[in-house]
């Protein structure tokens, strides 16, 4: 997998905040891998997440491959959830069911 400087700046990034509020972090491979998958703001939610789970949820003791199957899970869903709305916007109110002018359209 080749990683150009944009990503390679972006997969940095984001390994250190893992690392600041996770520990140590996954292969440098995984962030290569969320980068083509995600978005990067997704990535960050993704990640804060995790460190919210495994403080307030889990009382620090995630394994180091617990926190990344629930990273990956979190983005996805987040991706998911993203798109369906961006879908939903497009799609507008008529076809969403809404009313005009006291009518149902649909």
């Amino acid at each position: 997998m080749t990683m150009n400087a944009m990503t390679t700046e972006t997969c940095t990034v984001m390994k250190t905040l893992w690392e600041k509020i996770l520990g140590p972090a996954p292969v440098n491979e995984r962030f290569a891998l969320w980068e083509e998958l995600y978005t990067p703001e997704v990535i960050r939610w993704g990640i804060i997440r995790t460190a919210r789970k495994n403080l307030e949820d889990m009382n620090g003791q995630m394994s180091s491959a617990d926190k990344v199957k629930f990273a990956d899970m979190f983005m996805a869903a987040q991706t998911v959830r993203l798109q369906r709305r961006n879908e939903n916007k497009v799609l507008g109110p008529t076809l969403l069911g809404a009313t005009l002018n006291g009518r149902r359209e649909l």
